[in-house]
């Protein structure tokens, strides 16, 4: 198994490499604007689209693209470097009953097969993709505006709805704080019952708190995107950034998402981890709590590949016309500042 992991850190490596090196072609830019131009029905290049498109904001829009991708990959390969790293130390451990932390006493509650690691692999690979990318979310939105730019007046300040369907924002919010949800159930039901708090139900607190704490910056980070200013001088200008907004937003949802997750999977394991006789109450908090949580996420994928973000934000703030022979005003090469 080192060898197999070995392997995918090698392979996350270069495909890093690849996307820093691939992010400094313009050529490379040009087509990632394109094909995102295709999803959003915005115009790709200056050459396809006539001239409508400058060459300069294809560039601006291409560099942030790539830098997203490299962030994401960046994060990924972390992840795969924290598995290689615990499996590394757990090689030497027994077989059978071994700690994913690499310590009998970290969480001895949750002791599980070695075998689950690759597993867990898999899931810190994710995570640092979903991390990796937020960084660079944070790191635009928290970036000074640029002074002296030129901006384009709306009649309305746009909301997060405009951006991301109300249903897809309650999803993830109930999602993310469905662990304090199963910790504060567990704890009202240890006052009901005598002896039903599990031994598990510290380390069930932890990774709660850290996927709530998750799910506040994320709300935090929404907010400063949206506050931050939109230099444009022109109205497509302005759509393009729209588009690149709606896809920050999209990108903040991953990682509490997935910490969510794997909060709630841990459930079970607290449940059953403790005294016997609890088997229905044990039995009806996992099933319960994985079907919550199945039922969430299919909800919330059905709605992203129905309407996809960037879609859904052209739809949303720069319509098409009603006349398919009109002008779009999204497609206009210049407006009154």
């Amino acid at each position: 198994m080192l060898v197999v992991w070995s392997v995918v850190v090698v392979a996350l490596g270069a495909t890093l490499v690849h996307h820093l090196l691939a992010g400094r072609r313009p050529g490379w830019r040009r087509r990632r604007v394109e094909r995102l131009g295709l999803v959003a029905r915005l115009p790709g290049t200056a050459a396809s689209a006539g001239g409508l498109l400058p060459d300069a904001l294809v560039e601006r829009v291409g560099l942030r693209l790539a830098r997203r991708q490299a962030g994401a990959s960046a994060g990924a390969l972390v992840g795969a470097l924290l598995t290689l790293v615990l499996l590394a130390r757990g090689s030497d451990l027994d077989r059978r009953g071994a700690v994913v932390e690499g310590s009998a006493s970290t969480f001895p509650e949750f002791a599980v097969d070695l075998s689950l690691l690759p597993l867990l692999g898999v899931f810190l690979v994710l995570v640092g993709q979903a991390a990796g990318a937020l960084v660079v979310v944070a790191r635009e939105a928290l970036a000074p505006p640029v002074e002296g730019a030129r901006r384009l007046a709306r009649p309305t300040s746009p909301v997060l709805a405009d951006y991301v369907p109300r249903l897809d924002t309650a999803v993830v919010r109930l999602l993310s704080l469905a662990p304090l949800v199963v910790v504060l159930a567990l704890g009202a039901a240890s006052l009901a019952l005598p002896r039903v708090l599990p031994r598990g139900y510290a380390t069930l607190v932890v990774f709660a708190g850290v996927a709530a704490a998750a799910w506040l910056v994320t709300e935090w980070l929404c907010r400063r995107v949206l506050a931050r200013r939109q230099p444009a001088g022109s109205s497509l200008e302005l759509a393009w950034d729209d588009v690149l907004r709606a896809r920050a937003l999209r990108d903040l949802v991953p990682l509490p998402l997935m910490l969510a997750a794997f909060a709630c999977g841990l459930t079970p394991f607290a449940v059953l981890g403790g005294e016997p006789g609890r088997g229905l109450l044990a039995a009806g908090a996992a099933f319960g709590t994985v079907l919550v949580l199945l039922g969430l996420l299919l909800t919330l994928l059905v709605s992203l590949v129905v309407q996809p973000s960037e879609r859904y934000v052209r739809a949303r703030l720069w319509p098409l016309p009603a006349d398919p022979a009109g002008a779009d005003p999204a497609m206009a090469t210049s407006v009154a500042p």
